[in-house]
């Protein structure tokens, strides 16, 4: 991680100041919103990266996919190795564990024969 200030923040600090010297009432009211533009711009943020992620995976899957059927695995086979492969994902800002490949395919089973 870096040490020094990025130049959006910088320029946000320079606002502020020059606000706060200025015009003290328009920087209360500046700084009273600040906290719920940080948690919008947040939201925004994880939404994006959860977008990057859905399209990033469903990438992998199409891929994995076309690998099986080209292998000449049915589709019974390449439904289990896809289910098999999603169950070992950690969605990105989840408490969700993790399955190792392992534990996934004994879960799998399990609820296939079940």
């Amino acid at each position: 991680m870096s040490k020094t200030t990025s130049q959006s923040r910088r320029q946000r600090r320079a606002y502020e100041l020059w606000l706060k010297k200025n015009n003290p009432a328009a920087y209360k009211q500046w700084k009273s919103q600040s906290f719920q533009r940080g948690k919008t711009l947040s939201n925004e943020f994880e939404e994006k990266v959860r977008e990057n992620e859905t399209t990033r995976l469903e990438k992998i899957q199409a891929e994995l996919i076309n690998k099986l059927s080209e292998e000449g695995k049915t589709q019974e086979e390449i439904d289990r190795h896809v289910n098999v492969w999603a169950m070992t994902l950690k969605p990105w800002g989840s408490d969700e564990k993790r399955l190792n490949l392992k534990d996934a395919e004994k879960e799998y089973d399990t609820i296939k024969n079940s």
